[in-house]
């Protein structure tokens, strides 16, 4: 990623599934090249810091410039993120009888 002030490395899995806009550009790169992503609005801490509130933060809450970096990277509804609880159940083929849930949050 290079911004006003310079670049940086970042995960291109992240960035595709953060962003359909970004899957498709990406996707079509080839495995080998590394994908550049121009901001040069934006400066590296101030992006590296949005990305990385974005990825550890359950529910994060975003400032009008911090949605505006998401906007242009294709990255919507951001502030309706909500932590889902799943449940998955587990059937195994010896023992069609015995069977597990598990609840994931």
């Amino acid at each position: 990623i290079c911004c006003s002030d310079g670049s940086f490395y970042w995960s291109s899995l992240f960035l595709a599934a953060s962003s359909k806009h970004l899957q498709k550009i990406l996707s079509h790169s080839k495995l080998e090249d590394d994908a550049v992503i121009i901001l040069p609005d934006f400066s590296t801490h101030f992006v590296n810091m949005v990305l990385h509130k974005l990825l550890e933060t359950s529910k994060p809450e975003f400032s009008r410039e911090e949605c505006i970096l998401l906007h242009t990277l294709g990255i919507h509804r951001i502030n309706e993120i909500k932590k889902e609880e799943r449940l998955i159940q587990i059937k195994s083929s010896a023992n069609k009888n015995d069977s597990k849930s598990v609840s994931i949050k």
